[in-house]
């Protein structure tokens, strides 16, 4: 019978630790997506369609966001955004893309999430 109770209890004290856990990632994405659209916000009037390669770089480098040098094979930059959000479990970054025109022009910014953790 305590053999029965201790494995009953095992598996409540797993369902809380694996509630707690999926609760700390979930507020912790909450607010990443708050940071990922504050961002997005500020890359989109800063740096409008039609932005040269120049006034990004510049940007990126007044702001102290860490990117890729201008890659001519694909017409991008590559920034990154660190931790835009770190809950218990995972860190989140944010890569952004910037692509160009053969002019050297932006025409488009792809955001995408990055997670790391254990």
């Amino acid at each position: 019978m305590a053999i029965k109770n201790l494995k009953e209890k095992s598996v409540v004290v797993f369902i809380v630790i694996l509630f707690l856990g999926f609760s700390f990632v979930y507020v912790g994405q909450k607010s990443s997506a708050d940071k990922e659209n504050e961002i997005k916000q500020t890359l989109s009037a800063q740096l409008p369609v039609g932005a040269s390669l120049k006034t990004v770089t510049a940007y990126l480098n007044a702001n102290k966001i860490e990117y890729y040098q201008y890659d001519e094979k694909t017409n991008e930059i590559t920034a990154r955004f660190r931790n835009i959000n770190n809950s218990w479990l995972v860190i989140t970054d944010l890569r952004v893309t910037f692509s160009f025109d053969q002019n050297k022009r932006l025409v488009n910014l792809l955001y995408k999430e990055e997670l790391t953790g254990p």
